[in-house]
């Protein structure tokens, strides 16, 4: 994609890679900073609650294969989680929004890229995808608001890397859980 981008001379600019708007990309950084406070908040809050986090790993089974287990998986997952935010952004925020405006107008071409990043998350199961494509919306108004793929990168791999540490904390406290005989909370 960016060979042939490259090629037909496109501006970059086209694809949000640049600083963004001062204010805007300031506003967004409080939204962004000020959201990842919450959910640290929250995070801490579960992981507090040992029979909390045993539910919570009930409940994700989806992502049970995924979640780093060992320091080296967790390692691994932080490379992944980096990278899926600057890719998948440049895709999704990037190529596909600007692609999709262009085929069928701004407000279509916006739900278009938002409902094609849910699908992209199909593999987690079929409501992963709906609230994958609420939080492309989000991300998609965030880079328009500040003209930037850049906040939207930096939240969508600080969210994955808290979902890869928060699953596999989870996961293995459901392990222990199930390997002391116990049958996991209702």
């Amino acid at each position: 994609m960016v060979a042939l981008w490259v090629a037909q001379h496109r501006a970059w600019a086209a694809l949000h890679v640049g600083a963004g708007r001062p204010v805007s990309t300031a506003l967004g950084a409080v939204f962004v900073a000020g959201y990842l406070a919450l959910v640290l908040v929250r995070v801490r809050a579960l992981v507090a609650d040992p029979e909390r986090l045993v539910r919570f790993a009930t409940r994700q089974t989806k992502m049970d294969p995924l979640a780093p287990r060992t320091t080296g998986e967790q390692r691994l997952f932080a490379v992944l989680a980096v990278t899926a935010g600057l890719c998948e952004e440049f895709l999704y925020r990037g190529f596909a929004l600007w692609y999709f405006t262009q085929l069928a107008g701004s407000v279509a071409g916006f739900a278009l890229a938002a409902v094609l990043f849910g699908l992209g998350h199909l593999y987690l199961g079929r409501m992963h995808v709906v609230r994958a494509a609420i939080v492309g919306a989000v991300f998609g108004l965030l880079v328009i608001g500040a003209g930037s793929l850049w906040l939207a990168i930096v939240l969508h791999a600080a969210m994955d890397l808290i979902g890869g540490a928060v699953g596999g904390r989870a996961f293995r406290a459901a392990e222990q859980h199930a390997t002391a005989g116990a049958t996991p909370p209702a």
